[in-house]
């Protein structure tokens, strides 16, 4: 039996990163997405053969076993809080919360009986795997670090350049 998984956001995070790696795995089945853009969605509908919702409120725990959540940060709690009030268990990714306040909106939603996983799919990305290929042969490695660079610059959406849509300190 496959896992029956909507996908919640289609940017690049959904469409380039979840989307293949639930299609590669045998025991998922993606059965919806949900995005509030409507050029996203009918670019999706059109590629992708999955029906396309601009709410989750179109969702239902009768038809989904599992959402996967790909929205931008300042809206995870919200989206995270909708889906586990009406029974779907949600896979988050990460910052699962950006303020105090919606820790308390997730933790009510779990009280409530909703189920909320969270994590990264960055270890999938292929720059990540290749250094985790190289590493075994450098020796002792005593300190990393990284920085991630958008090579096509800046998206253009608006929530990654607002400081407090983004989830960045001001």
């Amino acid at each position: 039996m496959s896992v029956r998984v909507a996908l919640v956001g289609l940017g690049w995070a959904g469409r380039e990163l979840w989307l293949p790696l639930l299609r590669e795995h045998a025991d998922f089945d993606v059965v919806a997405a949900v995005d509030a853009d409507p050029a996203s969605r009918a670019a999706f509908a059109k590629t992708a053969g999955i029906a396309v919702h601009a709410g989750v409120e179109a969702l239902s725990a009768r038809a989904v076993d599992l959402a996967v959540v790909a929205v931008p940060n300042h809206v995870h709690a919200e989206v995270a809080g909708s889906l586990m009030a009406t029974g779907i268990p949600v896979f988050l990714e990460k910052p699962v919360c950006l303020t105090s306040a919606e820790v308390d909106v997730l933790a009510a939603a779990e009280r409530s009986g909703g189920m909320l996983l969270a994590g990264s799919a960055a270890r999938f990305r292929g720059d990540v795997r290749t250094l985790a290929q190289v590493v075994p042969d450098l020796g002792d490695v005593r300190h990393v670090d990284l920085a991630w660079v958008r090579s096509r610059g800046v998206p253009r959406s608006g929530w990654f350049t607002q400081r407090d849509k983004a989830g960045v300190p001001r």
